[in-house]
């Protein structure tokens, strides 16, 4: 029955998108649900997609390269020879970036942007490899973080390391993160649970599941989140 007593009200947030950012950790699945995401919502919905790392909408360089992913490559060059810090420097640098620059933008001519990772990632890794510098990156990426959803990718590290083998047998990385190994990788998704427990804009998904039910849960829990925030009270 409607409340003739209450003049209608247009939400702000109508006038922006809604940020929806994916993340686990390495194996969870996220790069097939974000792809899967984008497919699927795109057929009811404007929708952009983005990286929280290596946004390809950045400006470009001289070079062609956008400078989020030119930070993560230069990151990842092993002339360069990063260590592990330098590289969760450059990560949280680039998650900065990102949210100031790229989805700024984004948010204003898509009805939804679906991020491949977010902050999540930058405690749960940069935390255990040094506890302050771990905090002190977090709260910097947080304080530009554009996040009104994080789908949590839950998985079991050993899962997850069974996902990535054939992977990096095909094309060895040279992340130093993912050489850590299992124990590694264990201390990393108990640092995503010990998080994810705070915040109240999180939804844990079970990646166990096959992708197709991933999809299913994760699309129900954007749409019910989308069009509750969109008609908020003014």
């Amino acid at each position: 029955m409607m409340n003739l007593g209450k003049p209608t009200c247009v939400s702000s947030n109508q006038k922006r998108g809604f940020v929806v950012k994916v993340d686990g950790i390495d194996g969870s699945g996220k790069t097939e649900a974000v792809r899967g995401l984008v497919e699927r919502l795109s057929q009811k919905m404007t929708v952009a997609q983005t990286a929280e790392f290596r946004s390809d909408q950045d400006l470009q360089t001289d070079g062609g390269r956008s400078v989020s992913r030119l930070l993560y490559d230069l990151s990842l060059d092993p002339v360069l020879a990063f260590d592990v810090t330098e590289r969760q420097f450059a990560m949280a640098i680039s998650s900065h970036r990102s949210n100031r620059v790229v989805l700024s933008k984004l948010i204003s001519t898509a009805d939804v942007v679906i991020c491949d990772r977010s902050t999540l990632s930058i405690f749960a890794y940069s935390i255990g490899i040094d506890p302050s510098l771990g905090s002190a990156l977090f709260a910097n990426a947080q304080a530009a973080a554009i996040e009104d959803l994080i789908i949590w990718l839950d998985v079991e590290p050993e899962l997850a390391a069974q996902r990535t083998l054939p992977r990096r047998k095909k094309q060895p990385s040279l992340d130093n993160v993912e050489l850590l190994g299992l124990e590694h990788q264990r201390a990393v998704a108990e640092r995503y649970r010990i998080i994810t427990s705070k915040r109240g804009n999180i939804q844990r998904i079970d990646a166990a599941l096959p992708l197709d039910q991933v999809l299913d849960r994760c699309e129900k829990v954007i749409e019910a989140r989308w069009s509750q925030w969109r008609h908020n009270e003014c």
